[in-house]
């Protein structure tokens, strides 16, 4: 499984709080994941952030896209999505609401994962998988 996403770290919150920014993406960026022969894109990336939550995650970041688009076929209502979260007192990882260009997957001791999605069904996931490394590319 590889995967790839892109966005550009100097860009302005569209929406920013005391612990919570939330940024939206150039439109000429995507989320990437390919998984054997299948892939799924998305655009219209959202990045949310939160830093020093203080409830059963602290630090937290999600990146994801609408509509997704599953081995050449669209889907209106699918998402595309990563998840990287620090657990309770780890507060550590994240020293502001900024975008960062790298990420050490081991720090993130909550959740690191990421999800295709159909649809918002209960049944509408398609993939779910762990991530184990990140790394910026150019």
């Amino acid at each position: 499984m590889t995967g790839n996403f892109c966005y550009d770290t100097d860009i302005v919150p569209g929406i920013k709080m005391e612990n919570f920014a939330d940024y939206q993406v150039a439109k000429e960026c995507k989320i990437v994941v390919i998984v054997g022969t299948h892939k799924a894109t998305a655009r219209n990336l959202d990045v949310s952030i939160y830093n020093n939550f203080g409830g059963n995650l602290e630090d937290v970041i999600t990146i994801s896209g609408v509509p997704a688009r599953l081995d050449g076929i669209e889907y209106p209502e699918g998402v595309v999505g990563i998840v990287l979260a620090t657990g309770p007192g780890n507060t550590k990882v994240f020293r502001s609401l900024n975008l960062r260009e790298q990420f050490k997957i081991d720090e993130f001791d909550a959740a690191s994962f990421g999800e295709v999605r159909i649809d918002g069904s209960s049944d509408g996931q398609v993939l779910h998988f762990t991530i184990t490394s990140m790394k910026v590319v150019n």
